[in-house]
């Protein structure tokens, strides 16, 4: 019914909408991606803000926004929110800003943890990035879509209701600059277009916790935590991990059976 993505996910989520093409995604996925690679700048670092049951811990929330807004009277240093990732904040940061990072984060047995060959996306250490990213992909390529597709700001781009240069502008724009709300697009998919099972396609099987804690965090079908979503999965399961094999059999199935209704 809908479709959404994390970061650099979203390309994917364009393809998927029916946004792009095969081709134009391939296209805009290989492009982007050698562009991190040759010209990304900084990097980026996940914290954790939940506590075993997946909560949000409103204390976490309060010491980063202390920590952006110290970093933010260090000239030496340049750090900023870069994804809203479910129970956890990444952080985008130039050097020195990582390094002062992970001496002020509280360290546990995972966290945090500095995500190698990432540069500083969503943020503005990412604006000499647009130019090259516009110059090397073409709006012709962005279509009028075929499902909704929910964008790193929660924003809803429906099919035909949309400028395709609008599109454009966002995903080679505020979408490399400003920070990511990961969060915010899963709240906004489950509540405005109430699925009966939520699909995460990939990688792996990564997204499956942030896009369960961002639910969590909304309170979507009365969801309380962790272990609650655990024996709900248990009985009639309500997020499909197609990187877990006997997960993607059942959705095959499901979907067998409703395009035969």
């Amino acid at each position: 019914v809908a479709v959404t993505g994390n970061s650099m996910g979203w390309y994917l989520a364009l393809a998927c909408a029916g946004i792009l093409d095969l081709a134009g995604g391939a296209r805009l996925v290989n492009n982007m991606g050698g562009l991190m690679h040759q010209q990304g700048a900084g990097g980026q670092i996940v914290w954790s803000i939940v506590d075993d049951d997946w909560q949000i811990q409103e204390n976490k929330i309060l010491f980063i926004r202390n920590l952006i807004a110290e970093s933010n009277i260090i000239s030496e240093i340049k750090i900023y929110v870069s994804i809203r990732l479910g129970g956890m904040i990444v952080f985008a940061a130039d050097e020195a800003g990582l390094k002062w990072l992970m001496e002020r984060l509280p360290k546990d047995d995972r966290f945090p943890l500095r995500l190698m060959h990432h540069a500083a996306f969503h943020s503005p250490l990412l604006n000499h990035i647009v130019p090259i990213a516009r110059a090397e992909n073409q709006a012709s390529d962005f279509g009028i879509g075929d499902i909704p597709a929910i964008d790193g700001q929660g924003r809803i781009w429906s099919p035909s209701a949309f400028s395709c240069t609008a599109i454009y502008d966002y995903t080679l724009g505020a979408q490399l600059t400003d920070s990511y709300d990961f969060t915010r697009a899963v709240q906004v998919a489950a509540a405005e277009f109430a699925p009966d099972t939520i699909i995460v396609l990939g990688p792996g099987t990564s997204l499956g916790a942030p896009t369960i804690q961002a639910l969590i965090a909304s309170g979507w079908r009365g969801l309380s935590g962790k272990a609650d979503f655990q024996a709900r999965q248990q009985d009639a399961p309500i997020l499909i991990s197609m990187g877990m094999a006997d997960q993607r059999i059942w959705a095959e199935n499901e979907m067998v059976h409703t395009n035969k209704r």
